[in-house]
């Protein structure tokens, strides 16, 4: 348990104009230099008034606004306007582990330790870390640090972040980083020892998705981080106005210990619709945009006004099914009578489903080339990625095989559920899975919600059959088998994203056995063993991996993340 805190800090309110110093100074630096080069200039332009009397009126003009002009100058700061494919549910950086989500935090927050662009750990708050014994680590803090409302970042806010996590009951939990911590020991206001629960060599990468919070906001509700009210982080940025669902506007840190953020002012709009997107890039009304619908690749990479950046992501779109109910919600006879036992249970049932499916028709025709298909839960070139597994080959006869061997040789009616509005053309791709199954003799039937209504759903177990989709937030494949795969034991961090109840007692053995060998082969061997058992086991159902797409206009330069976040720190103006 954290010790007590005795520091005391108010929240203090935002105003964008506390950023404008620098920038007032420099614009009207810029609009007194061109007044002196037009005044030097004026006896040479008097003289050539009789060949030119509009140089005299232009020189008249520009003294009369030259006030104006370094006013309006101050008003309209060097801002980003960014346009966001999905709405953050909540701002409260504890809430939902949910890549919108994040995408807010890491603006706002730091963490101990950060991660670049290819998800390697860097350092963050820490500025140094080792292991001193095998469950030991130390880490030394950045000193000089403050949060937004001018407060100082030490050890106590670090226990207290710990101690908020296990509190926030959201739709997905970040206990499965917080409970590999057994104890925070505060050795000086700067070092901490974390003791882990046996050995534990991911424990840098883990502590890469835990925000930092003052102290003073530990027990505050989730409703005063939607408001804005606690909103208090170390990031680059700070809040200045908006809400859950509605534009943001984020102004500069001017204290950042990494220096100077490249805006002024960060405003993040979020416009769901592709099509509404790619207007407002293209009309200008903003800098840049995520999730660039694959339709739209080619006409945005030929115009000279536009820059596309991409790279292939770590989200998996897969397919779940339920797995330990008996009875199954959506599962029927072709009768419409509810089948007495869950088909989904049967294995030759879900290697069906993946063998009717085909990935690489989906990739081309839908998602226009924009997506590689997935033989397992990460990409293959990413750590613990396990080298036998390859995509499942279509083959529609070998599913209608399996289906009547394993008791229906008429099939059976089922929904497949998911969102709209959250990965690249959902809607569109769980359609085409519906018809491919149909065509098995699996009568499937596509029904697609909001994000927002979806995700609560989902961790109800309102459905039998979901497309959802994935991404590793620590890069590596240990987390994403721990997550989606495990035996679901949320107060153990294990299967926190395992919403269909898959269990596999030799593949739960593998995850403790690697979450605690500080060999790295030897962990490396136990994590691909984990992942074929799960694959091989269709725990899970891989379909493809998304690529990461963003557009900007010509004068922003973005650098592409494998993990999906679009992050202002990333975006850089072209001088």
């Amino acid at each position: 348990m954290a010790p007590a805190l005795t520091r005391k800090r108010g929240y203090q309110a935002v105003t964008p104009s506390f950023f404008m110093g620098q920038t007032k100074v420099k614009n009207l630096f810029g609009a007194t230099s061109l007044l002196v080069s037009l005044l030097a200039g004026a006896d040479s332009l008097a003289h050539a008034a009789d060949a030119a009397p509009h140089q005299l009126v232009l020189l008249v003009s520009l003294l009369a606004g030259a006030d104006s002009l370094a006013h309006a100058a101050d008003a309209a700061p060097h801002q980003l306007v960014m346009a966001l494919s999905t709405t953050p549910d909540s701002l409260d950086p504890y809430h939902h582990n949910l890549a919108p989500n994040l995408t807010i935090s890491h603006h706002i927050y730091d963490t101990l330790v950060d991660l670049d662009e290819r998800q390697h750990p860097v350092p963050g708050l820490a500025e140094s870390w080792k292991a001193t014994g095998p469950d030991t680590w130390e880490f030394k803090l950045r000193k000089g640090v403050t949060f937004h409302d001018g407060s100082t970042f030490d050890a106590n806010d670090v226990l207290a972040s710990w101690a908020r996590v296990p509190t926030v009951h959201g739709p997905s939990s970040f206990t499965v980083y917080t409970e590999v911590v057994k104890e925070i020991k505060v050795l000086d206001p700067y070092t901490i020892q974390l003791t882990t629960n046996g050995p534990f060599p991911l424990l840098p990468v883990y502590l890469t998705q835990v925000m930092i919070i003052p102290a003073e906001v530990q027990n505050t509700a989730t409703a005063d981080f939607d408001n804005g009210k606690a909103l208090i982080g170390t990031g680059p940025y700070r809040y200045s106005e908006g809400s859950p669902g509605h534009t943001l506007t984020l102004t500069a840190n001017p204290h950042y210990w990494g220096g100077k953020p490249a805006w002024d002012t960060v405003e993040i709009r979020f416009i769901p619709n592709d099509a509404d997107r790619v207007t407002a890039l293209i009309s200008g009304t903003v800098d840049l945009i995520n999730a660039v619908p694959p339709a739209d690749v080619h006409r945005l990479e030929s115009n000279p006004q536009l820059k596309l950046a991409k790279a292939v992501s770590n989200r998996v779109i897969y397919l779940s099914v339920d797995f330990d109910r008996p009875q199954t919600p959506f599962a029927r006879d072709r009768q419409n009578t509810p089948l007495p036992t869950n088909p989904f249970q049967s294995l030759k049932v879900r290697q069906a489903i993946s063998k009717a499916i085909n990935r690489q028709a989906i990739i081309d025709e839908l998602l226009y080339g924009q997506a590689v298909p997935a033989g397992q839960l990460i990409p293959d070139d990413m750590d613990g990625a396990n080298p036998s597994l390859k995509p499942e080959p279509f083959n529609l006869p070998a599913a209608r095989t399996l289906l009547a061997e394993a008791g229906y040789p008429k099939g059976f009616t089922t929904v497949l559920h998911g969102p709209n509005n959250r990965y690249v053309r959902d809607a569109e791709v769980a359609s085409s899975v519906a018809l491919m199954l149909t065509g098995a003799g699996l009568a499937t039937t596509a029904e697609t919600m909001p994000a927002s209504e979806f995700f609560p759903r989902n961790k109800n177990r309102d459905f039998s059959f979901t497309l959802r989709g994935w991404s590793s937030d620590t890069g590596e494949a240990g987390y994403s088998i721990k997550a989606l795969l495990a035996t679901r034991d949320v107060d153990k961090g294990l299967g926190t994203a395992n919403h269909n109840r898959y269990s596999n007692k030799s593949l739960d053995d593998l995850v403790i056995a690697a979450d605690h060998e500080l060999d790295a082969e030897k962990r490396r061997g136990l994590i691909q063993k984990a992942m074929a058992d799960g694959i091989n086991d269709l725990g899970q159902i891989p379909l493809y991996f998304q690529m990461n797409l963003w557009a900007s206009k010509e004068a922003v330069k973005m650098t592409p993340r494998v993990d999906e976040l679009t992050l202002a720190r990333d975006a850089v103006p072209v001088r």
